[in-house]
């Protein structure tokens, strides 16, 4: 069983991807602002490790920038994780 979740990054670089993924939400996706936050450190399974908040003028466009968000994230920001 997981008991904690711990995150590392590359802090000044992290930050500069997720700054890139924000702005390329709005541009692709047409929606007026995106900001994600990333936890970093421990982590209990139950609490959240990210946070995706999308404003836009439909909820269409800002639930398809927030799935591509995360899955951008994931893939590209270098934020590491750890089970314990």
């Amino acid at each position: 069983a997981v008991r904690e979740l711990a995150y590392e990054a590359y802090e000044p670089m992290a930050l500069d991807a997720i700054a890139r993924l924000e702005d390329t939400a709005c541009e692709r996706f047409g929606v007026a602002s995106c900001t994600i936050v990333h936890r970093l450190g421990i982590v209990p399974p139950a609490e959240p490790s990210v946070a995706i908040v999308v404003v836009a003028g439909h909820r269409a466009p800002a639930f398809e920038a927030c799935r591509w968000a995360i899955d951008e994230l994931k893939r590209d920001v270098p934020i590491w994780k750890r089970t314990g």
